[in-house]
């Protein structure tokens, strides 16, 4: 059904046809055919829905009907288009908006059955994370899981990008201000692709899988630049719809919304990372301070450090040794620096100089090591001295028993 406004518009043009007078000059035909034209194109731009393209699709035969005896005519007055030149633009508009309607129909079925199926892969990776049972087939099941969550999700993000960048690239690519029309297009656009529901519930989606799989470094890197790339793309167009949508409580709610999901969608991931890294030195033995910052990491380490080198004393020499080729070989130089230091870096998550400030005290560590290593061990000298003593008492003893 067409709804009150391209009713009325598609009303005016049945009326305008009828009302034909043979009567009218040359000039009056021409400019009522230019008129009602305009008026069908409008009522085109104008469609909410597949029926009111059909509906118009009627209107234009009548129209063509109606001025087909004055053709040649037309073809003479009618400037830059002829009579037929300008029906196939008609037709070719009015194809394309039914195109639109068509597209996003199938668009959000995509969207819809991509929902769907995240959800239920979600909750089978919930399930299987809460088992207590940690073996091959769990893991080999997870990563399964995990691996078409990924793809489902990365396919749910295209689509809904897909439908922003159109959004920037028709409505938003100028500065200037729209009109009252333009409005109008963006905002039925936006309804007719559930803009915001769909942005909002694509970063409830990646939150989830964050919450919810095991991620690698590279994993990481490339999750990373397609958020702050969607995340950029928003930015480009939430302050204009805050603007076009300064009066509607609602809508100005949802741009809110959305800004702070951003912000935990960011969060979320960086949580994510700091605890991959803390787990990373926790399955080599080595137990940190938990953190979430590179400032965190940097103090946490540190503070390991200076607890190895404090307690070199009351601890075997050969432990201590192997926790520091453990630290600094195995897993600082081989993976975090190798792996992860240049993402942490180039995400503004980690800095040069706190780099530089754990790896100067890797030096005092394989110092302090060598110094335990060289130095008498004067507890060794008092336990021979003891044992001694207590064999020179014992065999005194002996002596005077057989005296």
């Amino acid at each position: 059904m067409l709804n009150c406004k391209s009713f009325s518009i598609v009303t005016l043009v049945f009326l305008a046809l009828t009302s034909f007078s043979y009567s009218q000059s040359d000039y009056e035909k021409t400019q009522k055919f230019n008129t009602k034209y305009k008026e069908i194109e409008q009522s085109i731009i104008d469609a909410e829905s597949l029926a009111d393209c059909e509906e118009l699709e009627t209107v234009i035969i009548y129209f063509k009907n109606e001025f087909s005896d004055d053709k040649e005519l037309l073809d003479k007055t009618l400037y830059p288009l002829k009579f037929d030149e300008s029906f196939v633009k008609l037709e070719e508009l009015l194809e394309t908006r039914k195109g639109d309607f068509t597209q996003i129909t199938s668009l959000q079925d995509k969207i819809n059955s991509l929902d769907r199926q995240n959800t239920t892969l979600l909750n089978l990776i919930d399930d299987l994370e809460a088992s207590q049972v940690e073996d091959a087939a769990k893991i080999d099941s997870l990563n399964k899981l995990t691996s078409q969550l990924k793809t489902n999700i990365k396919r749910r993000d295209e689509l809904v990008e897909n439908i922003v960048d159109s959004l920037l690239n028709d409505y938003l690519k100028d500065t200037f201000t729209l009109n009252d029309t333009e409005k109008i297009s963006l905002k039925k656009y936006i309804e007719y692709n559930n803009l915001f529901y769909n942005i909002e519930q694509t970063i409830t989606d990646n939150i989830r899988f964050l919450e919810a799989t095991r991620l690698q470094t590279d994993d990481f890197a490339q999750l990373k630049i397609d958020y702050k790339e969607f995340e950029s793309t928003w930015n480009k167009i939430g302050p204009r719809l805050a603007e076009i949508y300064l009066n509607n409580k609602d809508k100005t709610e949802s741009i809110t919304e959305i800004n702070g999901k951003f912000s935990e969608l960011n969060k979320t991931l960086d949580n994510k990372i700091w605890t991959a890294l803390y787990k990373t030195f926790k399955r080599k033995d080595i137990v940190l301070q938990p953190f979430k910052s590179g400032e965190e990491f940097t103090t946490s380490t540190l503070v390991f450090i200076e607890d190895e080198m404090k307690n070199k004393s009351i601890r075997r020499l050969s432990d201590l040794k192997e926790n520091y080729e453990t630290f600094v070989d195995s897993l600082w130089f081989s993976e975090f620096k190798a792996n992860w230091v240049p993402f942490l870096i180039e995400n503004k998550m980690f800095t040069v100089e706190q780099k530089d400030t754990i790896e100067t005290q890797f030096a005092n560590w394989n110092e302090a090591l060598i110094e335990e290593e060289t130095e008498p061990n004067y507890w060794n000298y008092l336990i021979v001295a003891v044992v001694i003593i207590v064999i020179a008492i014992l065999m005194v003893s002996m002596f005077k028993k057989k005296d």
